[in-house]
């Protein structure tokens, strides 16, 4: 269980350059970020933009699925997202909250300075199966088989991110809690409530993410 440090993120702008904390890979070296303040800062405009574009292309996949009469197309992408149907593709395809987002990238990433972060870009602790396909963590059990995923970019990491909260069995729940909202702006506090299964710490995995939502007011990305 990872603990997160949560202290309230001001609106104001700093006076650091965003520039200096980038590697170059092109990616934030956090560690090297002293202040609290400003590795959240530096953390929430990394991700931002990679996160918005994201959840734009997934929302004009589902428009697309609303208007398209090409039945092959759609018969590929209900097999993609495991859906029976176009009304459960439909719920499937959909856009995940901003500050939900955020809140977990922070959480399984210890705010982006875990090694998995640094070196892989898996910001959300991403899990594969096959044997190579990523990186064996130094704590797993002897009978246990994953691997965490490796990704050539953040945008790679969250577009599997997304997919796999879209489509994956175990969080279902997050699906229906999200069908709730009818087409009303989406709450990420609540559809956390969704996320039991993600954590081997279950309910109190939904109160970490609730906390950084709350505490560094994430919200306000919704």
């Amino acid at each position: 269980m990872k603990i997160i440090l949560l202290l309230i993120v001001s609106s104001s702008v700093y006076s650091f350059s965003f520039n200096e904390f980038f590697n170059i890979s092109d990616n934030p070296n956090f560690e090297k970020i002293q202040t609290v303040k400003e590795r959240k800062e530096v953390f929430f405009k990394y991700l931002l933009p990679i996160i918005k574009k994201e959840n734009k292309r997934i929302m004009q996949l589902r428009k697309k699925i609303q208007t398209t009469n090409n039945k092959q197309w759609l018969k590929k992408i209900t097999k993609k997202y495991y859906a029976k149907n176009k009304e459960d593709l439909l719920s499937r395809v959909n856009y995940i909250p901003v500050s939900l987002v955020l809140a977990q990238a922070a959480n399984e990433s210890n705010w982006g300075r875990s090694r998995f972060a640094k070196y892989y870009n898996n910001f959300f602790g991403l899990w594969c199966f096959e044997k190579g396909c990523g990186v064996v963590p130094k704590n797993r059990n002897n009978n246990k088989k994953h691997e965490v995923a490796i990704f050539s970019s953040l945008q790679e990491a969250v577009s599997s991110y997304m997919l796999t909260l879209n489509r994956h069995n175990s969080y279902q729940k997050l699906r229906d809690i999200r069908l709730t909202f009818n087409n009303k702006t989406l709450n990420g506090s609540k559809l956390a409530e969704g996320l039991e299964k993600y954590s081997g710490i279950g309910h109190n995995y939904i109160k970490s993410l609730k906390d950084i939502i709350r505490v560094n007011k994430l919200s306000r990305f919704d």
